[in-house]
């Protein structure tokens, strides 16, 4: 019956409106959760922190940055992605780890409940190159939010800035005009547009310089991201390993006990961990069996003489 609607209908919809932000607001759970207070007064209030509060606040977050931040990032939005079946296929991180850790975990409390290590446990060899990869799409993808975070900000600071410039130096220009036609000096119009030109280049700079920071440390990152793809080191795979499985490790823990769920773990990262501290494809393995073959064919020829 919307074809229906009158004046009167508009009124009471905007008189019910007003009532349900000026009325009694305790009975609402979820205000008390989010700690929201209705009213104008403190709609003025949260309109001065939204524009003028929170945006310094973001810049001093932005200005003392953390490596937590990537971890978090990694953790919790980039490891989540590869266990959707439509980007990594049955083969997730998750599960080729857990059957190995799982595995681990069945051979230790078998060992563990008979006191004799009657079987044997094999290293999982398949999967060690399709973690690997695991492991560095997950740094490219992070790397890939923390640019778009990066330019989304880079636009963001520079347009605030610019904002203020403009904002500053009209009101030293009005200023100027203001005291120019009260005294009939021009001097005090020049010296207002001056001083409005000042603030502006001063705003500007110090909007230069932030932005210059930015840049630099977007540079320094996307350089230890990619040496983090080049060189797979042990940190990046245990971070890796331990991500993907950190809730199936403290769920083990109270199933198995803490002493048989660590020990599995501290085996799967025996057989996924290189020992090297940094793994690198530059020198191909083959170089190595060629060498070898040379070596070998020196130590035949020196026997048959």
């Amino acid at each position: 019956m919307e074809n229906k609607t009158s004046v009167k209908d508009a009124i009471n919809a905007f008189w019910g409106m007003v009532t349900v932000f000026f009325s009694n607001q305790k009975d609402n759970q979820m205000f008390i959760d989010l700690k929201i207070v209705k009213g104008v007064s403190a709609g003025i209030g949260y309109l001065i922190y939204i524009f003028f509060v929170l945006p310094l606040k973001l810049l001093e977050f932005i200005l003392n940055p953390s490596w937590a931040w990537v971890y978090f990032m990694q953790r919790h939005m980039v490891s989540p992605l590869f266990e959707i079946d439509a980007l990594t296929g049955s083969e997730s991180p998750s599960r080729l780890l857990g059957e190995i850790y799982e595995k681990n975990l069945n051979y230790l409390k078998t060992t563990s409940d008979s006191g004799v290590n009657s079987s044997t446990l094999k290293p999982s060899i398949s999967i060690l190159e399709r973690i690997m990869i695991f492991a560095k799409v997950r740094v490219i993808m992070t790397l890939l939010l923390f640019a778009f975070g990066t330019v989304a900000l880079f636009e963001l600071f520079s347009g605030i800035f610019d904002m203020l410039g403009l904002l500053f130096g009209a009101i030293s220009g009005l200023i100027g005009i203001g005291y120019m036609h009260s005294s009939l000096d021009s001097g005090a119009l020049i010296g207002g547009l001056s001083l409005g030109s000042l603030i502006g280049y001063v705003f500007w700079v110090i909007g230069g310089a932030l932005i210059a920071y930015m840049m630099m440390f977007a540079v320094r990152f996307f350089l230890q991201s990619i040496k983090s793809i080049m060189f797979a080191d042990r940190k990046m795979l245990k971070d890796f390993v331990d991500d993907t499985l950190h809730y199936t490790i403290s769920k083990s823990i109270e199933l198995y006990g803490e002493d048989v769920a660590l020990k599995a773990y501290d085996l799967l990262l025996e057989n996924v961990v290189t020992n090297v501290e940094r793994y690198t494809t530059d020198k191909p393995h083959y170089l190595k069996l060629e060498h070898n073959n040379k070596e070998s064919l020196k130590i035949n020829d020196s026997n048959e003489m």
